[in-house]
């Protein structure tokens, strides 16, 4: 499941993935299906209620109020308008092997209006029609920090944040670890590539993670991380460099605890609060 805190219609406050179905969370508390009929296939019909989606795991609210849901095991990224129509925004038709879409999993939004698609192991970027790759050379692996990111070796690329220097980072899922892409470059911000859990309170980069999921960027600079395999939320410092625990690991399941002894389960996404 994906959570989107981006959705422009005034009565929208989220938009969230899971199953085969979009929906669309209201400020008021109700909740309706905007995308997908909860039985996966490819019928599509032009309206998203009535058309098919097969294991949808991320969205991204655009501008006009409409947004994009990646479509996984159909391999494409579907546009829903606010007036409840869809159509395939990338993928299924591509021809190039090169640039067609596999799998995606992971969408952002850059500012200047370009998707960014985590897409089997690599990062692609749509932008005026064109599909191509920013990070990773498709084959998985772990090798390239300091390096070209398009000569770099991903495993599993999930949830994307863009920086705000015009770069992202992209939480390395089968690596345990986040990476970072500025200026074409490639960097691990966390995890040292080994799962499991341990390095609160030190370096991030020292930090044992375990499939992490997704990434967040807050508005001072941290890093907000879906420690999945460790039932955690878990911060990166930006100025420090330093990890901590922010969410789970605990036992309770009751509301109105400390946020470090509540019980979570695999939290799949994280998303700043405004």
């Amino acid at each position: 499941m994906r959570l989107s805190r981006a959705c422009a219609a005034a009565s929208c406050a989220a938009i969230a993935t899971g199953g085969m179905a979009a929906t669309s969370l209201a400020a008021s508390g109700g909740i309706d299906t905007v995308a997908g009929t909860g039985i996966p296939g490819t019928v599509a019909s032009g309206v998203a209620t009535t058309s098919q989606l097969d294991t949808p795991s991320d969205v991204v609210a655009l501008p006009d109020g409409g947004f994009l849901v990646a479509d996984t095991a159909n391999g494409r990224i579907r546009a829903v308008t606010p007036s409840g129509a869809v159509s395939t925004f990338s993928g299924g038709s591509t021809p190039s092997a090169a640039t067609a879409l596999a799998a995606p999993l992971g969408l952002a939004r850059e500012p200047g209006g370009g998707v960014l698609v985590s897409d089997g192991n690599r990062v692609m970027r749509i932008a005026g029609g064109s599909l191509t790759r920013v990070a990773g050379d498709a084959a998985a692996g772990s090798g390239g920090d300091g390096d070209a990111a398009l000569s770099a070796r991903l495993n599993v690329p999930a949830g994307i944040a863009v920086l705000p220097s015009g770069g992202f980072v992209v939480a390395d899922m089968g690596n345990h670890r986040i990476r970072k892409v500025e200026h074409g470059r490639i960097t691990t911000v966390a995890g040292r590539g080994a799962a499991g859990f341990a390095g609160d309170g030190g370096p991030a980069t020292d930090a044992e993670l375990r499939l992490p999921a997704d990434v967040a960027v807050l508005a001072d600079g941290d890093l907000l991380v879906a420690d999945m395999g460790n039932d955690r939320i878990r911060r990166v410092d930006d100025a420090t460099g330093t990890i901590s625990t922010v969410a789970g690991g605990g036992a309770d399941e009751r509301e109105g605890i400390p946020a470090t002894r509540a019980a979570l389960a695999q939290p799949r996404a994280v998303a700043p609060a405004a």
